[in-house]
């Protein structure tokens, strides 16, 4: 089989004035835990344009069909919000 290592992360937002506060994260379940890898917090009525970036000090194991999703809690938004993510691949 193969198995995905987590290396790097990062996460951008960009929003209009018309946006209410704002926060956005990238994260993943991980055998039933959910972790939170990023996450930016913006300002109600503010266009704002933030990024984020993480390398781990170990990789992280991640198995096959773990999700890794950006999530948005805002109640109204103009956004765009983009993640990345860097790892490799070994198989076994």
């Amino acid at each position: 089989g193969k198995t995905f290592y987590l290396v790097a992360a990062s996460l951008s937002v960009v929003k209009d004035v018309t946006s209410t506060s704002l926060r956005t994260d990238l994260r993943a379940n991980v055998e039933g835990v959910l972790i939170q890898f990023l996450e930016v917090q913006t300002t109600t009525l503010t266009v704002e344009s933030k990024e984020i970036s993480i390398s781990f000090p170990f990789p992280i194991e991640l198995k096959t069909g773990t999700t890794i999703t950006i999530n948005n809690s805002t109640n109204v938004a103009n956004i765009y919000a983009a993640g990345t993510i860097v790892g490799f691949i070994l198989e076994d």
